[in-house]
């Protein structure tokens, strides 16, 4: 596990890069929950009082709740996970320090 640690990111130290990677990897594992939950979205309001996809499909109220929390928590961490990609990319880039 070390050698595979510096060969990634040598001579870091590793709570950074562990803690860049789960953020970034809690941002590409709830978008791609979201492709394969939701496939008919966005939901808006039908005529019959339940919520219609892209598709025209009805759907319930809990469904479009669901959804919209999703959307929800998505909005708010892909900035995080943004920069998390960011400090990944700069931290190896930059040379090892001896």
């Amino acid at each position: 596990m070390a050698r595979l640690r510096d060969q990634i990111f040598p001579g870091r130290h590793i709570k950074i890069p562990v803690l860049l990677l789960g953020v970034f990897a809690w941002c590409i594992v709830l978008f791609f929950y979201g492709a394969v939950m939701y496939t008919d979205a966005p939901y808006k309001p039908c005529d019959s009082g339940n919520y219609c996809g892209k598709t025209g499909r009805p759907h319930s109220r809990e469904t479009y709740e669901d959804w919209k929390s999703w959307e929800g928590l998505l909005f708010a961490s892909w900035p995080f996970g943004m920069l998390a990609s960011f400090g990944l990319s700069r931290l190896r880039k930059q040379p090892p320090a001896y």
